[in-house]
């Protein structure tokens, strides 16, 4: 079940979430609040007592109620994505900003590899140990929008000139266990220089690299891959291609 508000354009979106078995267990919860509250009155509000049986009734009756009032507050995800910040508060948890502006990486999480792949979940983790995680949830009033493909937009283009400006002035740069050095992208036992055409496509989720004519698959997960866009933008690839036929 899903509510949401939004914001004036595409650009902004926030509203509440909840997990999409949450309607089924609700109305299950419901019906056993119903049967437990039909069993406390039958054993409990006749003239011949059922003391057994209406006691059980309250029982069931009672845990009904707080689960459902527990998992009415648990389930629940209000998020915020906007050109300055994602912000999320789920369940009892205290609620979590990160702004684009600061230190921050982003993850792929679950790519959905088809004719066009696109990007089902995704996280934003800082070095302060801050993390959100978002997946494409249905807002309503946005029925194409895609939050991961949003929140990879800002971070793209919040860390992308940081990482540029340290590769100018010759630091090396760290994509996890890709690295960039000297004008050359290191990726396992692959080093390349970036001058050549190099190009980069997921395939079952891990990292498979064309260079100088070769198709070499690693066994690098794309899931460990921080500021992934960043990297395929660096190389001069703007998005991940489908795999050869």
């Amino acid at each position: 079940m899903t509510k949401a508000k939004a914001k004036a354009g595409r650009s902004a979106v926030s509203g509440s979430v909840r997990a999409g078995w949450f309607s089924p267990v609700a109305a299950l919860l419901a019906v056993s609040a119903m049967a437990g509250g039909f069993l406390a009155y039958d054993g409990l509000g006749k003239a011949v007592p059922k003391p057994t049986q209406g006691y059980a009734g309250v029982g069931v009756l009672v845990v009904a109620l707080v689960v459902g009032g527990l998992l009415l507050v648990m389930t629940r995800r209000e998020l915020k994505v906007d050109i300055d910040e994602i912000w999320m508060h789920a369940g009892f948890g205290k609620p979590v900003t990160i702004r684009w502006a600061e230190a921050h990486d982003y993850y792929y999480r679950q790519i959905d590899d088809g004719s066009t792949p696109s990007v089902e979940k995704a996280r934003v983790l800082t070095p302060d140990g801050r993390r959100i995680d978002v997946d494409s949830v249905e807002l309503p009033e946005f029925p194409n929008a895609n939050v991961p493909s949003l929140v990879e937009r800002y971070s793209t283009a919040a860390n992308l000139p940081r990482i540029e400006k340290r590769i100018e002035e010759g630091e090396e740069v760290s994509f996890g266990d890709v690295r960039i050095s000297d004008g050359k992208i290191h990726i396992e036992e692959l080093s390349h220089d970036l001058e050549d055409r190099i190009v980069i496509h997921i395939e079952e989720g891990r990292l498979r690299v064309s260079a100088a004519g070769k198709w070499v698959m690693t066994q690098l997960p794309v899931r460990s891959v921080p500021n992934f866009p960043c990297l395929l933008r660096i190389i001069g690839q703007v998005k991940h291609v489908r795999s050869p036929t």
